[in-house]
């Protein structure tokens, strides 16, 4: 009896953690109930991190070739820019599916815990600041999730605001943080939260707690960053180099967009719609409620934003081309990736400000609907996808796919969806089976038998993700890489020149930006593609999704959903 009570009384008094817990994992819950697997964003997840760590945990099992999969070889190991974090040692034991969700588990609990320790102690409230932990949890880690620099941002505050001085486990805590986060995209916005330190902190500032803090950090970032310094003094030039940004230094529209938060109306958008609305309302609210700590977060986040545009890359990119050619291509302004932790922390500012009970509720609600708004995006867009595959007419589903989302076309794309007579006569279907679960991405059991064909040779993908064939260790030409050399870029390019030439977009995408080595078409009945020159850079075979017709190309295999051709 005695055992239930205690039960009881543990459960009773962890209730606020029980509950944020099950919101932060909603969209797990809501994949496992429709698709009975978890569906995985995968812009930047699927398509390059994962398999990208799948070369490391080979690399760490004894595979040091590993790397020499990607772009014919000329990928490094140190292109691989966390190939040294210390928390790859997990990869020895993890196959990569456990490991990915291991971690994104622990991301997603970390971000929870360290921003409610952080809030706990600036208002003293258990429910606003479990709420607010869901919050900051949910839009750090939706979609592409942060690095544990992000993720460890409310307790690196909480440290320099709270503590008189740094001990021991404080020291190993900011050491293994950096040493798993990148100087490149978390450093910048990791310093800026000495200034926001000074403005929170009650009690006299003291230099020595932040020059100790502030060194820990950097070093531990150096010593991650090791690859990226080989990379920078000891290869050649990278493709990061070419990179065009387009955008104006001072464009006034771009920068209000961007700080209210919509720049383009979509189908995911919307999702994220609730958001923008509670981040204008809370700003709006800052100003009313005249709270100090409100205000001074308030000149903080316009501080953010006119950094960002200080560092704006169009603006970067033209002085270091000119003087400093190894920074050219990356994106200075990433101390943006503050900005979440600062809305984080003026709604609980003003959960602490508000006096009116009916606008509390009002926050309240609203916080909840943008937690459960967000962790519904991806799993709901995919529903929705599939359920409009599974139901269109077959040539109105083709025609909806080649819609383009964009504001001028997002009602008309809705209006298509409305139109009664795109759907099949027969009842509706409500079966959902998704290929952006782990497994079906990836395609084990269909690349195994892929595998057994091409052996060692390199191949080339079209119209399907040429990194599940790194996934499943087959050599490729093509891939998506954040770093790799300007001169493959420069032969990749003659693959696919006639194909560039008739697609502005795809022309402009790849001379400007290229981080995507892919074998890009039009038009799959009219390929124009140079099979001849993939097979100069390396490839023997190509794997395609749909039949090509090429008199450089030889069918080997039919598979259910891939043809794989030989090239002559």
């Amino acid at each position: 009896m005695n055992r239930f009570k205690n039960i009881h009384e543990l459960i009773y008094k962890n209730k606020y953690h029980i509950l944020s817990i099950l919101l932060i994992f909603t969209s797990y819950f809501f994949s496992l109930i429709i698709f009975k697997e978890v569906i995985v964003a995968s812009h930047d997840n699927l398509d390059n991190q994962i398999p990208i760590n799948h070369i490391i945990s080979n690399i760490f099992r004894g595979n040091f070739n590993s790397a020499t999969y990607m772009l014919s070889g000329e990928i490094k190991w140190f292109y691989i820019e966390n190939i040294l974090y210390p928390i790859n040692i997990f990869r020895i034991f993890l196959d990569d599916k456990l490991f990915y969700f291991t971690e994104d588990v622990f991301k997603k609990l970390l971000a929870y815990f360290t921003f409610f320790i952080l809030s706990k102690s600036l208002i003293k409230n258990k429910f606003e600041s479990a709420i607010c932990a869901v919050f900051f949890s949910t839009i750090i880690n939706a979609g592409n999730p942060y690095g544990y620099g992000i993720v460890m941002m409310p307790y690196f505050l909480y440290l320099l605001i709270f503590k008189k001085e740094l001990k021991t486990k404080h020291l190993l805590i900011i050491l293994f943080t950096g040493l798993n986060s990148s100087l490149v995209q978390d450093y910048l916005a990791l310093c800026a939260l000495v200034p926001l330190s000074f403005l929170l902190k009650k009690m006299q500032i003291n230099f020595k707690l932040i020059i100790v803090f502030f060194l820990t950090l950097t070093i531990s970032l150096a010593i991650s960053a090791i690859p990226v310094m080989l990379n920078l003094f000891l290869s050649e030039n990278i493709h990061r180099q070419d990179f065009i940004f387009n955008k104006p230094i001072f464009n006034l529209s771009s920068y209000l967009a961007a700080f209210i938060g919509i720049s383009s109306l979509n189908f995911y958008s919307l999702f994220f719609l609730p958001k923008k609305i509670l981040f204008f309302f809370i700003i709006t609210s800052s100003l009313i409620l005249r709270d100090k700590n409100l205000l001074l977060l308030m000149f903080f986040l316009i501080f953010i934003y006119i950094l960002s545009i200080v560092f704006n890359p169009y603006l970067t990119q033209n002085i270091f081309k000119e003087y400093f050619t190894f920074l050219s291509g990356f994106n200075f302004n990433r101390v943006d990736r503050i900005i979440p932790f600062i809305f984080s922390l003026i709604l609980i500012f003003n959960f602490n400000a508000m006096k009116s009970k009916r606008i509390k509720k009002i926050i309240y609600f609203s916080s909840v609907f943008v937690i459960l708004s967000i962790q519904l995006s991806i799993p709901s867009i995919e529903a929705s996808k599939v359920f409009l595959k599974n139901n269109f007419k077959t040539e109105k589903f083709i025609e909806l796919k080649k819609q383009n989302y964009s504001t001028n076309s997002f009602f008309k794309a809705y209006k298509f969806i409305s139109n009664k007579t795109n759907y099949r006569s027969s009842g509706l279907v409500f079966k959902f089976n998704s290929d952006k679960s782990f497994d079906d991405y990836y395609k084990f059991s269909e690349y195994n038998l892929i595998k057994s064909i091409v052996k060692e040779n390199r191949v080339l993908s079209v119209g399907v993700d040429p990194m599940i064939a790194i996934m499943n260790d087959i050599k490729v030409i093509d891939g998506y890489h954040t770093i790799y050399p300007k001169n493959y870029k420069i032969k990749f390019r003659k693959v696919i020149a006639k194909e560039l030439s008739k697609n502005d977009i795809h022309r402009k995408y790849y001379d400007n930006w290229g981080s995507r080595v892919y074998a890009f078409y039009s038009d799959k009945e009219n390929l124009l593609i140079d099979f001849n020159e993939a097979k100069n850079i390396g490839a023997s075979y190509v794997l395609s999704s749909f039949v090509i017709k090429n008199k450089s190309l030889k069918l080997v295999k039919k598979l259910e959903n891939m043809f794989i051709y030989i090239i002559l």
